[in-house]
């Protein structure tokens, strides 16, 4: 499905807190007929977090069960699969996962979907936007504006 580097499989082995690696993602899937292998310098600050792909197929769908969901008491302290919505991104952004690089790629269909809860899709103009749900951290990039499809969460 993807390929890490050996500074991101010397992360998982050794379980640094923080560290700087490079990420190669690879597919083969038919839904991408062009997929350029993005890839991008990212920084880990979780222990043993890996880098997966994620599908966002139809935004408004997820935005809308999301804002359901959503109550005004929402943050860091929310019990486990609870929805977090995160207003200022610059402001929580190093506590979870950093996009550095600017990667494009068409959205593909992840295999373990059900393993994503519903995410309150706010997008922000900025080059990124974090989300947090749980154990889990969600990082979209954005590429002008349109999201692209990058996860994180902890392995």
């Amino acid at each position: 499905m993807m390929n890490l580097s050996i500074p991101l499989f010397i992360l998982l082995l050794t379980g640094y807190s923080s560290a700087f690696a490079y990420v190669n993602f690879t597919s083969n899937s038919t839904t991408t007929k062009s997929l350029n292998k993005p890839s991008g310098w990212y920084i880990f600050q979780k222990r043993h977090v890996f880098i997966a792909n994620f599908t966002v197929h139809n935004i408004n769908y997820w935005n809308n069960i999301a804002k359901d969901r959503l109550g005004p008491d929402y943050g860091p302290r929310r019990p486990k699969h609870s929805f977090i919505r995160v207003d200022n991104v610059n402001k929580v952004i190093d506590s979870f996962v950093r996009i550095i690089s600017n990667c494009s790629t068409k959205p593909q269909f992840v295999k373990s979907r059900d393993k994503f809860d519903l995410v309150d899709m706010k997008w922000k103009t900025s080059s990124y936007a974090v989300h947090f749900m749980g154990p889990m951290y969600i990082c979209v990039a954005l590429k002008h504006g349109k999201p692209v499809h990058f996860a994180g969460f902890e392995s």
